[in-house]
């Protein structure tokens, strides 16, 4: 009975109609013509076309500090030699910050709690690992663009410690541009840092972003320190309730204000 493909005895390979197949390291020769004008079709498009890249298929990212979002967003391209318009849906992945990490990250960086909710983190496969870009025209429509070493659970994708020092620092961001009043300005102001400073970190508002971390640093030690408690351990436990985390959450910074106070 005929399956499809037909064996060439001269060459030893499978020919199914279109292309070869090598039995022997199971590889075809050539690929389809057709995979990059219908990329919805793909063996891949749950990991939009990068199995590679984007090895989350789990959802190992930090379930305890974001929440994950698909959006389906409707692509068009020209197709064949009349250029007809296809349209081609395209999943779109995106995070939020649970209430409690907002809440944790608003009091960290000294920021408005809305503009920490508001803030939709995307991975960004060309960003460099470790790091991060905010952006936005408005401080409650700002976008992170997020290094895949975020989402790899091989890497930081567990670490609450190393995103809650990272995000502390970007949603600082979300008050400069808030100050600024629009993206063109927020843009060309951080530049404009950047070339005086003569590098990233020395830049003014990297300096006052980073004001955010070291507050954070200073609250997680208190933590460690006078409760022999552990934040990352709170946010992990996924048997409290977003208040519950709240709850403790205050309780330990009205204490750590109290101590910064009197050591001034």
């Amino acid at each position: 009975k005929f399956n499809g493909k037909q064996f060439d005895d001269e060459t030893g390979l499978y020919y199914y109609g279109a292309r070869y197949m090598d039995p022997i390291i199971s590889l075809w020769y050539g690929v389809d013509n057709l995979t990059e004008k219908y990329v919805s079709v793909g063996s891949y498009t749950y990991c939009n076309g990068s199995p590679i890249a984007n090895i989350d298929v789990m959802g190992m990212f930090p379930k305890g500090i974001v929440v994950k979002h698909v959006e389906t967003v409707v692509l068009y391209q020209a197709v064949g030699s009349a250029n007809t318009l296809m349209r081609i849906p395209h999943e779109v992945t995106y995070y939020t910050f649970r209430e409690s990490a907002a809440h944790l990250l608003s009091l960290v960086a000294n920021v408005p709690i809305t503009y920490v909710k508001n803030a939709r983190l995307e991975e960004f496969i060309s960003q460099p690992e470790g790091n991060s870009i905010t952006i936005g025209g408005s401080p409650n429509n700002a976008r992170i663009l997020v290094s895949p070493y975020y989402l790899d659970n091989s890497r930081a994708g567990q670490d609450y410690d190393v995103w809650f020092r990272q995000f502390s620092h970007e949603v600082v961001h979300t008050k400069q541009i808030a100050r600024d009043k629009g993206l063109t300005k927020y843009l060309l102001k951080t530049i404009a840092g950047y070339i005086k400073a003569g590098n990233h970190d020395d830049a003014p508002r990297e300096i006052e972003a980073q004001q955010g971390t070291k507050t954070y640093d200073a609250f997680r030690e208190f933590v460690t320190t006078h409760f022999k408690a552990s934040i990352g351990n709170l946010f992990k436990n996924d048997k409290l309730k977003e208040k519950d985390k709240i709850e403790q959450i205050n309780k330990w910074w009205n204490e750590f204000k109290k101590h910064t106070s009197n050591k001034k």
